[in-house]
């Protein structure tokens, strides 16, 4: 069976063919238009750094994504979770023609302010690298077939439900055999911030540093 007919895509559809979800989520056009100005290779010298103000800026539009699905997720929480999530008062109005698309938990809420407090101090101190996976990483995830999906199992950044989209393009991350995103969703976080936003495992660990040298040993041994 090939990858189309096994995901349930239509004929030529790739991985980043827009999602046919009937429910709303932020444009992020201009985020990845920006992503060419902050993203540099793992292995480019050190001198090749992105320039800070293209790194904030890159991080702000992420983050104004971001506020938009907080926001949602947090209006969909009941009455009686709103003080113990910090929130006060009856939940704003939805504005029109936008869905209600949290999930109604105070874990849901509590994920996505933690992402969006990590985007957003990339914006106000934008770092000299940003440490996002490269797309070989994204292409090398392990799609979820269509049949193990359930009716209930949603996304736990945009909080919808992967059946409701047509064509669902679900990932499974590395840390976790259960840690399923749609791809749209989890691709961009990934690529500003190599770790999961579950369990905040590094997709991509520092490697270890070389042995040390016989001589850096008799070195050590003689400050021992």
């Amino acid at each position: 069976m090939d990858y189309e007919a096994e995901h349930n895509l239509p004929p030529n559809t790739t991985m980043a063919a827009p999602s046919t979800s009937s429910h709303r989520r932020p444009d992020l056009s201009s985020f990845y238009a920006s992503l060419a100005h902050v993203t540099v290779p793992a292995d480019a010298p050190a001198a090749v750094e992105p320039i800070p103000a293209h790194v904030a800026a890159s991080a702000a539009l992420y983050a104004t994504a971001l506020q938009e699905t907080l926001n949602a997720a947090e209006r969909s929480l009941p009455l009686e979770d709103r003080g113990v999530a910090g929130l006060h008062g009856p939940p704003s109005p939805v504005p029109e023609g936008e869905e209600l698309h949290g999930d109604g938990t105070i874990e849901h809420v509590l994920m996505l302010r933690d992402m969006l407090s990590r985007v957003s101090s990339m914006a106000n101190d934008p770092p000299r690298r940003v440490k996002g996976v490269p797309d070989e990483f994204l292409d090398g995830l392990e799609r979820v077939e269509r049949k193990r999906l359930r009716p209930e199992d949603k996304c736990p950044i945009c909080a919808e439900k992967f059946l409701d989209d047509k064509y669902p393009l679900v990932v499974c991350l590395p840390c976790n055999d259960k840690h399923w995103f749609d791809l749209e969703c989890i691709r961009p976080w990934l690529k500003l911030n190599p770790i999961c936003p579950m369990d905040r495992i590094d997709m991509i660990p520092e490697a270890a540093p070389p042995p040390a040298t016989a001589t850096e040993d008799m070195i050590d041994d003689y400050f021992a």
